[in-house]
C-alpha cells in the first residue's frame, strides 16, 4: 500500500521537462481579412468606432515618427551599405488580451509606423500576429477532458496565428486589415514560444541571406487552460529556450519591442514604447538600425 502510495504521489508531483502540446489540431492560421471567419462578425458598429478613434488619436504620433524616420534615414546608420533585397523582415505582433485599451494602440501605431520605414527603405518584410481563437481552452480541453484528464497534457488552448501581410507582398506600408488588432474579440490568450517558433520558420524558408525577427509584446506568455493543467512554469521555459536557441544561432537575427512592459528580461536586444513620444524618439532608430549589416 506504501509503495503505491509513493508512486502515486511520485506520478502527481513530477513533470515532464519537454514542452509538448495535447493537440494541434484546432489550430488556425488564416488571413486577417479572414478573421470574421473565426471569431466572428462581432459588432461592426463598435469596431468602426475603434479605427476612427485609433486614426485621430494615432495622427500625430504617427507624423512625429515620419519625421524622426526622415532624419534617421537622412544621417544614415548603416542601411546605406545594406542590400535591400538581401534583407526580410517579421514583426510578430502580440495579441493577448492584456493588449486591449493604450496599449493596442501603441501596438497598431508601432506596426503601421514600422512598415511605413522598411516599405521606404525597400526591404521585403511580413506582418504576422499571434493569440488562440477562444478562451479557456476551447476544443483542446474539450478533447482533453474527453480523455479524462491525463496528467501534463502540455499546450491545452487552440492557437490562432494571423497573417497581415506577406512577405512578397508589392504593398506599401501596413494594410488595413491590420485595424483588426483593435477588435477586443481577437485579443483573448498568448503563447509566445509556438508563436515565434512559427514566425521564425517562415522566415528560414525565405531565399534572404539576412533574417530579422522582431516581436511585439506586453509581457509574458499566458494561457489559462494550460497553466492550469501544467507546471506552472511550462510557457515560461519554452519562450526562454525558443528565444535562446534563436540569439545563439547564426540564421535569424531576434530583437523586441516592449509595450508598457520592459521585454528585457526575455530578449537581449530589445527597447520599450511606454508613451506616445517614444514612437518618435526610441522606435526609428531601433527599427532602422536592425537592417544596417553586422559588424
Amino acid at each position: 500500500m506504501w509503495n503505491h502510495l509513493k508512486e502515486l504521489y511520485s506520478r502527481l508531483t513530477a513533470h515532464p521537462t519537454q514542452y509538448t502540446t495535447f493537440t494541434t489540431e484546432f489550430d488556425v492560421e488564416i488571413d486577417a481579412t479572414q478573421l470574421d471567419d473565426v471569431i466572428g462578425v462581432g459588432d461592426k458598429s463598435e469596431r468602426a468606432q475603434a479605427v476612427k478613434g485609433y486614426k485621430e488619436e494615432s495622427a500625430p504620433w504617427k507624423a512625429a515618427a515620419g519625421d524622426a524616420m526622415s532624419e534617421v534615414l537622412e544621417a544614415g546608420t548603416g542601411i546605406e551599405t545594406t542590400k535591400p533585397d538581401d534583407v526580410v523582415i517579421c514583426l510578430l505582433l502580440d495579441h493577448s488580451g492584456s493588449m486591449r485599451g493604450t496599449i493596442e494602440t501603441y501596438a497598431c501605431a508601432v506596426a503601421e509606423i514600422t512598415a511605413d520605414c522598411w516599405s521606404q527603405i525597400g526591404v521585403r518584410f511580413e506582418i504576422l500576429g499571434f493569440t488562440t481563437s477562444s478562451w479557456q481552452g476551447g476544443a483542446s480541453r474539450k478533447a482533453w477532458l474527453a480523455k479524462y484528464r491525463p496528467l501534463y497534457p502540455g499546450r491545452l488552448c487552440d492557437l490562432l496565428h494571423v497573417v497581415y501581410r506577406t512577405a512578397d507582398s508589392s504593398q506599401k506600408g501596413a494594410p488595413q486589415s491590420i485595424h483588426n488588432m483593435l477588435r477586443g474579440d481577437l485579443l483573448k490568450e498568448n503563447v509566445d514560444g509556438e508563436a515565434i517558433l512559427w514566425a521564425a520558420e517562415r522566415l528560414r524558408a525565405r531565399p534572404e541571406s539576412q533574417k530579422i525577427l522582431v516581436v511585439v509584446s506586453d509581457g509574458a506568455p499566458v494561457d489559462d487552460s494550460t497553466l492550469a493543467s501544467n507546471y506552472p512554469s511550462i510557457l515560461e521555459n519554452h519562450i526562454r529556450k525558443v528565444i535562446t536557441e534563436l540569439e545563439t544561432g547564426d540564421e535569424i537575427e531576434i530583437a523586441a519591442i516592449g509595450l508598457g512592459y520592459d521585454v528585457d528580461r526575455y530578449y537581449k536586444h530589445s527597447i520599450k514604447v511606454m508613451k506616445p513620444e517614444d514612437l518618435s524618439e526610441t522606435l526609428p532608430k531601433f527599427i532602422c538600425n536592425l537592417i544596417s549589416p553586422p559588424t
